[in-house]
Order: C-alpha cells, then structure tokens, then sequence
C-alpha cells in the first residue's frame, strides 16, 4: 500500500485542506492524479502539517513515499515530477521503502 506523506507544506484546516492555496493544489493534484493508476484503492495520502527548513532558513516540502510494493513507486514518482511542473511548485522527493505491510481486519 503506498503512503504519499506530504512534510513541511504548512497547517491544515478542520476540513483537512491545506490554508496554503499551492498546497493545497499539489494535495488534490496527487489525489486527483492517484485516483486514475490501477492501485487506486491502495494508496493513501498523510498530510503532516508542519514546516521543514533548510539550514539557511529556506522553506523545504517534501514528499514522501513509503510502499511495500516498490512496483507503484516509478510510476508515482513520475506523477510527482509531473506535479511539480503542472503546479509551479517544488518539493523534494523522498522514497522510503517498506519491509512489509500489514493491513488491518476487514
């Protein structure tokens, strides 16, 4: 299952969006995105609100993947790249890969 956390992009709302508008595009745009691979029914998005800086104080998002099914991950960072592009912002990438995963009861 792959975890898409986004780091360092600001708070969120009780609405759980983004108060940062290009923020909050990238979040829709990954969901959006997302919603169209065959592993839709897979992946979830963390929305860690926070703030990530630099050592010279520069604002630094990233996004992290985390999947144990390394096969989606290619794709999701081409997705990602495609992202950055679309929106006009720039987060760094992170790939985390997973031992396993263990899906809780149904």
């Amino acid at each position: 299952m792959p975890n898409i956390e986004m780091w360092g992009f600001g708070p969120v709302n009780s609405e759980l969006r983004f108060f940062n508008a290009l923020a909050d595009g990238v979040y829709s745009a990954i969901q959006k995105q997302l919603n169209k691979e065959p592993f839709k029914d897979d992946f979830v998005i963390t929305m860690v609100p926070s703030f990530c800086f630099s050592g010279e104080q520069v604002k630094k998002p990233f996004v992290r993947v985390c999947s144990s099914g390394q096969a989606h991950t290619g794709r999701i960072i081409q997705i990602l790249e495609q992202i950055q592009k679309d929106e006009g912002i720039k987060f760094d990438i992170e790939i985390q890969p997973l031992e396993c995963f263990i899906p809780a009861e149904k």
